[in-house]
């Protein structure tokens, strides 16, 4: 819809001004290029086949992918540069290489992020998003709803204690002290969300990690004889 519009805009403007883009030479329209995204797709196939105006096109904007031919993503080191250039090209890509395996695994080794790039099916696919959410924990947000009850994942999310991963945790699981209380001790700092009674929980953190006891009960940050070891 936004690139559509913007398109639209883009071209209106091109013929206001007699922009012949299609007889543009090529040093020209690279010239044009950061201004003008849009003179891209309405350039000859001979310039949109070219690496170097190719290059300038996606820099300027992601989506210009779209309108590369296709046979020119058969040069796999020239996908994998643009690749690793900007992962926004990801969406735009032809069909067939956005459900290549081996491209959104390079995808995720570069930028865990990239799974928000990634058609829906993938953020079902227990290996790539085992894989981005050991990278950054974070994503764990944005995988499949039926992968963020994966024991396994949560446990690679909760490495990081921030409120919107554990938020996201499904409650069965924060309220299962059997299953929670194993990742509070390798993470401390989740004491903060995971209020606990568990003396020997709160202990056990407070001599891994003093300052998770800040985050402690305040019942319990009260008690003398459990701050007096502490101290």
């Amino acid at each position: 819809m936004f690139w559509s519009v913007f398109l639209g805009m883009q071209l209106a403007m091109a013929q206001l001004n007699d922009v012949n883009i299609d007889l543009m030479e090529k040093d020209e329209l690279i010239e044009s290029l950061p201004t003008n995204p849009s003179y891209f797709p309405l350039a000859s196939e001979d310039l949109r086949r070219d690496q170097e105006v190719i290059r300038h096109a996606v820099k300027a904007f992601p989506a210009n992918v779209e309108f590369v031919p296709a046979d020119v993503w058969e040069d796999r080191k020239f996908l994998l540069e643009l690749l690793d250039q900007n992962l926004a090209i990801l969406r735009d890509l032809p069909t067939s290489l956005q459900y290549d395996r081996t491209l959104l695994r390079r995808a995720i080794q570069q930028d865990s992020l990239a799974v928000l790039m990634m058609p829906a099916e993938f953020k079902d696919d227990e290996v790539l998003m085992k894989m981005a959410v050991r990278s950054n924990p974070l994503v764990y947000k944005f995988i499949s709803p039926r992968l963020q009850h994966n024991e396994y994942i949560i446990g690679l999310a909760l490495k990081e204690s921030k409120a919107e991963i554990w938020n996201t945790v499904p409650k069965k699981f924060r309220d299962d002290p059997a299953f929670i209380e194993s990742r509070v001790l390798s993470n401390c700092r989740l004491l903060e969300f995971y209020q606990t009674s568990n003396v020997d929980l709160v202990k056990s953190c407070a001599s891994r990690d003093r300052q998770s006891f800040i985050f402690a009960d305040e019942s319990l940050r009260g008690d003398i004889t459990v701050v007096r070891p502490l101290l």
